[in-house]
């Protein structure tokens, strides 16, 4: 004999496994959709500028009082 609890819990997995397939199935054509998409172009390089000594003296500063000591600016 069947238990009618026990057919409405399985159907309700059943349910909630068809839902979730679908979701499933739904992310992966979104999955494929992206990777099927061109790559985007590179970004241009940009040309390096010479940072003047005031910049490197206001950068020092900036973190010399952040750190809460004295530090040396090398590069930027």
């Amino acid at each position: 004999m069947a238990d009618p609890a026990k057919d409405k819990l399985l159907q309700a997995i059943e349910e909630l496994r068809r839902d979730m397939q679908g979701q499933i199935d739904a992310l992966k054509a979104s999955l494929d959709a992206l990777l099927a998409r061109p790559a985007a172009p590179a970004v241009p390089h940009v040309a390096e500028t010479e940072v003047s000594p005031e910049t490197l003296v206001i950068l020092a500063a900036a973190a010399a009082t952040y750190l809460g000591r004295n530090i040396k600016v090398r590069s930027a």
